[in-house]
């Protein structure tokens, strides 16, 4: 069994966020907005919560890691 994550391109996870936003109208609460769509999209609610927040925050980035001549450097926020 592997213990891989996976790894969702940027788009794909703004448009998930923003899924959340949007189907948050009809809902009591975002969690329960959050629990309707994760299943849908095969990820853990937690995760999408995660990217609801940073969506809200400005926005959703790479990971803060780049490689330079094999040096591994973090990236400015």
């Amino acid at each position: 069994m592997s213990n891989k994550s996976k790894r969702f391109p940027p788009e794909f996870r703004d448009r998930a966020a923003r899924m959340v936003l949007e189907e948050e109208k009809n809902h009591p609460s975002r969690w329960s907005a959050v629990m309707m769509i994760a299943p849908k999209l095969d990820i853990h609610p937690d995760t999408l919560s995660k990217w609801t927040r940073l969506h809200e925050r400005g926005g959703i980035e790479e990971p803060l890691i780049d490689t330079l001549g094999g040096d591994f450097r973090l990236l400015a926020i």
